[in-house]
């Protein structure tokens, strides 16, 4: 699943889990190293912000556009 949060696309999996009464979020590192082309920690992309993939700027814009729309 794909996600975009602050801007900064995250690769992440999340299940549903009865167990744990909510979901529960597994990193792919292997991805994320991928889409980065560097490793990186969940909280480099979504807490630091400090990591982005400038391939996805026309992804960004075209989220922006849509989530600004009145």
């Amino acid at each position: 699943m794909m996600a975009v949060i602050g801007m900064i696309a995250a690769v992440f999996t999340a299940t549903m889990s009865p167990a744990h009464d909510g979901a529960m979020i597994a990193v792919s590192d292997d991805s994320n190293s991928t889409y980065y082309g560097k490793a990186v920690r969940p909280t480099d992309i979504l807490v630091k912000k400090s990591v982005m993939n400038p391939a996805s700027a026309e992804l960004r814009s075209a989220i922006t556009a849509l989530t600004s729309k009145n």
